[in-house]
């Protein structure tokens, strides 16, 4: 396919298969160890092949079931702001993929040109160029406004573009812990929530292109600022773009995520109704959430300052954790992803004795918590579902320690990985 791609269009096309990577990995001096957090075959190591190959440029990752068919919404404003870290985003839901992608409009939009004008945008710097629009600074977060009074800019690291489709939400009712503009549209219909609950169609895209302070990175169309070091994703394939944004955020003070006013198509193979395990989702634990959680928990206990340094640190605390006795480790697991869970419940309990919410958002919530309290009771509750085919639950808990140990070497060992390969990429430029 890429061969006659190449001979058929005026691009240049590279197919990096198993071969390829090998000689790439030898050419990083990639530790054995970590040969398989970048081996192509899972989206994770597909990705990082791909960070360090483009190390020291700016990068588009679009998955395979993107059609790059671009659109915006009718009353879309250009320009770019600065958010909170309350969704933003509009929101709606279908029931089938066909309807979710007939409300589109798709006039002529350069969908690079969206990106490269939010990608790499600074706030708080003194602008060099008088004619960039500087962005309002209303909404911001309390912990940009502060960097910003404090001559400390701040820079769009990421820009993700929006969506109709396949929502690639992994289950349902962790709709019930959203905030901002998306649990506005599910608090505004019964009819809409049902759907939600249903079936995984849905558009959601910004009205105003803007940046925000809070990690959200679905990777479908997303576009990287990579000249500055951007940290590994996990070598998974379901929420690895989730565990990306949280380590860049833990580790990249400076860091802002960008959302544009303009989509792509999701056209998975997924048929539109979720599944009846997708619906008991809730219940179950996931690795990419483990990872999330304790990336959050080791990053606040670097001092250090530098994205490079707090990266080996959290890399170090992730081994240092999968090296405690097998017991602790999943005593460990246990209590941290059952007060995760039910942290993510009360805050949502809490949000729901304020006026406006809905009977059966609140009846949803008190389905939901007599759910995990029941699975809470059971011991593998908290091993991540990817480790429930080992031979039982002590075996999982010992795969599990061996991923977080390898994630957590491939994390410290990154911030060489990157910058090796960005010199040899420079290098192999200069002399072509």
């Amino acid at each position: 396919m890429v061969t006659r791609a190449t001979k058929h269009s005026k691009m240049a096309f590279i197919y990096i298969g198993a071969a390829k990577a090998a000689r790439l990995r030898r050419a990083w001096r990639v530790p054995r160890a970590l040969a398989s957090s970048l081996t192509p075959g899972s989206a994770g190591a597909n990705r990082n092949l791909l960070l360090l190959l483009t190390a020291g440029r700016q990068v588009l990752f679009v998955d395979d079931d993107i059609v790059l068919e671009p659109w915006e919404l009718p009353d879309r404003r250009h320009g770019w702001t600065v958010a909170g870290h309350d969704e933003r985003r509009e929101f709606r839901f279908f029931p089938t993929r066909r309807a979710a992608l007939a409300l589109v409009t798709r006039p002529p939009i350069d969908l690079l040109g969206a990106h490269e004008e939010l990608l790499g945008r600074q706030v708080g710097a003194v602008p060099t160029d008088a004619a960039l629009d500087l962005p309002d600074l209303n909404d911001a977060c309390a912990h940009l406004k502060a960097r910003v009074a404090q001559g400390r800019p701040m820079t769009v690291r990421v820009t993700c573009a929006g969506m109709a489709g396949d929502a690639g939400r992994p289950a349902p009712d962790r709709l019930l812990f959203s905030r901002g503009s998306l649990r506005e549209r599910l608090w505004s219909s019964a009819r809409e929530f049902r759907t939600a609950m249903t079936s995984r169609e849905e558009r959601r895209v910004a009205v105003a292109s803007y940046a925000t302070h809070a990690a959200n990175t679905p990777a479908g169309c997303l576009a990287l600022e990579n000249r500055r070091l951007a940290p590994p994703f996990p070598p998974i394939s379901r929420n690895e773009d989730g565990v990306f944004g949280a380590l860049l955020a833990a580790t990249d003070a400076a860091a802002l995520f960008g959302h544009l006013a303009v989509g792509v198509l999701h056209d998975s193979a997924r048929r539109s109704p979720y599944t009846e395990a997708e619906r008991r989702g809730v219940t179950q634990v996931r690795v990419a959430e483990l990872l999330i959680v304790l990336i959050r928990r080791l990053a606040r206990t670097s001092a250090r300052q530098s994205p490079a340094a707090r990266l080996r640190d959290v890399g170090a605390g992730l081994q240092d954790v999968a090296g405690w006795k097998p017991l602790e480790f999943k005593a460990f697991v246990a209590g941290v992803m059952r007060t995760a869970r039910f942290q993510q419940i009360d805050a949502a309990e809490r949000d729901a004795l304020t006026q406006g919410c809905p009977q059966y958002w609140r009846d949803a919530l008190a389905d939901c918590r007599r759910r995990v309290a029941a699975a809470a009771d059971s011991p593998w509750f908290a091993l991540p579902i990817e480790f429930h085919d080992r031979a039982g639950i002590d075996a999982g808990y010992r795969a599990l320690a061996g991923f977080v140990r390898r994630f957590g070497a491939l994390v410290e060992a990154w911030p060489a990985l990157w910058t090796r390969a960005r010199r040899l990429r420079t290098i192999a430029a200069s002399t072509a």
